[in-house]
């Protein structure tokens, strides 16, 4: 789990899989935390990772109650 202090905290990654898909975008997210020394998120800790790979803002609008009708 990660913490800051006492207090719990949670994660939230949203980054667009368009022109490289999931997969990709996974890597250069491990990529990138292993520049900053940071560790990768791991099982059981309390990070939601989104990787939409179809147009980012249908996915918000969609998260947001719309329907696209």
């Amino acid at each position: 789990m990660r913490a800051k202090g006492r207090e719990e905290v949670h994660l939230i990654v949203m980054i667009d899989g368009d022109q490289v898909g999931h997969h990709g975008r996974m890597s250069s997210l491990a990529a990138a935390c292993g520049e900053q020394g940071v560790a990768p998120p791991g099982e059981g800790e309390r990070v939601m990772l989104c990787v939409p790979t179809w147009n980012t803002e249908t996915w918000i609008a969609y998260l947001s109650g719309e329907n696209g009708r």
